[in-house]
């Protein structure tokens, strides 16, 4: 039986959390796998693990020591673990801990590989970058979320054993649900995200009886909601908050639109497509030039190009638009071919597992 660690910081909400909580429970249903889950640090466990997955939490709370000691406390529990457990590889997530869980196997016969989760050149402190672009190399091998990703892994850390894997996005569609007239945004209300600007978008446009609905919080949702009861779209414009029943919101509506400049993989995005929205995008540093082709299953625009993006958006409310209906069969079918949770889950396995088998090399992807 082979034996698969995956690391990760805690189990607390978000998007590497889930990603690495469905990549474990996938695993431990193939019956030749066997499964470990390490935290590096005492978190809420927001997500829930198949009984299979053998979860291991640190004795000891990282936030009591100052940042240097809790950083060696958390490598000795990880290299510990890594020997005790002997698996033939394991899976790292994230820019803070990466570096040191490759450190924590070296001498070790298992073989490391990491993930970036955040957007390609995001800054994690002068500390983690230079010791980043130290250590990568060493991986035996990376998983980049997007094609940009992988480009800015090969030009910063000139590593030969890269691979394209995306996030498993579920199945959000339910006919069942009844269509209105909305368009859609998901996501935190912070400044990359850029809902203001799809605020003003909607208010310029002549939008009959369509409504914006938003789906979050965050320190500019307020700032947005205050800017919003000044215009003459106000009363089309919805705030809804945090939402647990977030399949209805999407299977309500009929357009998404996406404004986000800043992005390791766009979540949101892959769910609306899955659920058979129209979607807008920016084409932002990384992350939707993966789930859209422009004009097949979604439209793509510059960053920030106001012009354009409201034109493409007019091209979706329109009556006599049949964008709507195409991008909505193309991209189920992409999605479900080529972002479900099995495919996902088969491409990090033939990474990690037969990958070892084969001589290292340039990957094609």
């Amino acid at each position: 039986m082979q034996k698969i660690v995956l690391i990760t910081s805690d189990l607390s909400p978000g998007g590497a959390e889930r990603v690495m909580a469905t990549l474990a429970n996938n695993f431990a249903q193939r019956l030749d796998i066997e499964v470990h889950l390490v935290c590096l640090v005492q978190g809420k466990l927001f997500y829930t693990l198949d009984s299979k997955v053998i979860l291991h939490l640190p004795d000891f709370y990282y936030k009591r020591y100052p940042k240097f000691f809790a950083y060696l406390k958390a490598f000795f529990y990880l290299r510990k673990k890594l020997k005790d457990i002997n698996p033939k590889s394991y899976l790292s997530f994230g820019g803070r801990y990466n570096a040191l869980c490759i450190l924590a196997g070296l001498g070790l016969k298992s073989k490391s590989f990491i993930s970036d989760r955040s957007r390609p050149g995001i800054s994690y402190g002068r500390f983690f970058n230079i010791l980043n672009r130290l250590v990568y190399p060493y991986a035996y091998g990376i998983v980049a979320q997007t094609n940009r990703a992988k480009q800015f892994h090969l030009s910063q850390f000139k590593h030969d054993n890269i691979k394209i894997i995306g996030n498993p996005i579920p199945d959000f569609y339910d006919s069942s649900f009844p269509k209105k007239n909305v368009i859609l945004n998901v996501g935190r209300f912070i400044s990359s995200k850029n809902q203001q600007f799809l605020i003003d978008v909607f208010d310029e446009i002549d939008t009959d009886d369509w409504e914006l609905w938003f789906v979050g919080d965050g320190p500019f949702l307020e700032k947005c909601k205050k800017h919003s009861d000044s215009l003459k779209s106000a009363d089309k414009i919805k705030f809804l908050g945090n939402t647990e029943d977030i399949m209805a919101i999407y299977n309500a509506a009929r357009i998404y639109a996406f404004t986000s400049t800043s992005e390791g993989f766009p979540n949101a995005l892959g769910e609306a497509l899955s659920a058979g929205l129209a979607c807008i995008s920016f084409d932002c540093n990384a992350g939707p030039s993966d789930l859209i082709e422009d004009g097949i299953n979604g439209f793509l625009v510059k960053e920030l190009d106001k012009k354009m993006f409201k034109k493409r958006l007019i091209d979706l409310i329109s009556e006599k638009s049949t964008f709507r209906i195409k991008f909505t069969a193309e991209s189920q079918k992409r999605i479900k071919n080529f972002f479900n949770e099995d495919f996902i889950s088969n491409e990090y396995l033939s990474f990690m597992i037969i990958r070892l088998y084969t001589s290292r090399g340039k990957c094609s992807q």
